[in-house]
């Protein structure tokens, strides 16, 4: 038996459409995040401070801790030290602790204020007061805010965001116990300062975590119904 020749077969044109496409790598997969907020503590406004450098210092001379930040006024706030941020004017508010204000820019009437617990979203700029030297600003970042909780910051911070409503501007002047004091360990800067703030955004605190049932908080022990077996079974 001799077999016949098998027919010749041509592949056709459009079969590289028949195959499975190629799985993209991962740089071309990457999601581009949403824009929002980032949450932090300013790196010299937490309590006990942040080893981090300060956003202004990070964005000049690439870390370079020993070059001086002075930058000219921007169409969101000045960040100038030589715009006199560091004389009180006259009309200043003055609080019984110590807190001294002015408003730049009145924020919306009948605006939200933020509470001791609420998050706030701010962008903020500090000076020292004994020579008018930026330590930090979000500014010169690029105008990002940062938000943060309203009481894990210095005092002075926490009284004068409370007197605020959103979209306001305003400049307060600290004494040194209601910034980090006269000798601070954490590398903040020391003595009195002078911090213009703007209240970008408030958002309520989150509820607290329902308690969920576990064998531990439950009031009465299950028992199963073949539990008798135990005994029975040496």
């Amino acid at each position: 038996m001799t077999s016949s020749a098998l027919p010749s077969y041509a592949a056709p044109a459009n079969l590289h459409l028949l195959r499975r496409p190629r799985r993209p790598c991962a740089q071309t997969c990457k999601r581009t995040p949403k824009t929002q907020h980032k949450t932090c503590q300013p790196s010299r406004l937490s309590k006990n401070g942040l080893s981090t450098l300060p956003l202004a210092l990070r964005h000049v001379g690439r870390g370079n801790v020993s070059v001086p930040v002075v930058v000219a006024a921007n169409s969101k706030g000045s960040t100038d030290a030589s715009s006199a941020v560091t004389t009180i004017p006259e009309d200043a508010e003055r609080r019984q602790s110590g807190l001294v204000s002015k408003v730049l820019t009145p924020g919306a009437e009948g605006g939200t204020r933020p509470g001791p617990n609420d998050t706030v979203i701010v962008n903020y700029s500090g000076w020292r007061m004994e020579d008018g030297i930026l330590f930090d600003s979000t500014l010169t970042a690029g105008g990002e805010p940062c938000s943060f909780a309203t009481g894990a910051i210095i005092p002075g911070w926490t009284e004068a965001l409370q007197l605020m409503t959103v979209g306001e501007k305003r400049r307060i002047w600290l004494p040194s116990r209601l910034a980090y004091g006269d000798a601070p360990t954490g590398g903040q800067p020391a003595g009195d300062l002078v911090f213009d703030l703007e209240l970008v955004g408030v958002e309520p605190p989150l509820p607290p975590k329902m308690k969920m049932m576990t064998p531990k908080n439950r009031s009465k022990k299950f028992t199963s119904p073949w539990s008798f077996l135990d005994n029975l079974i040496p």
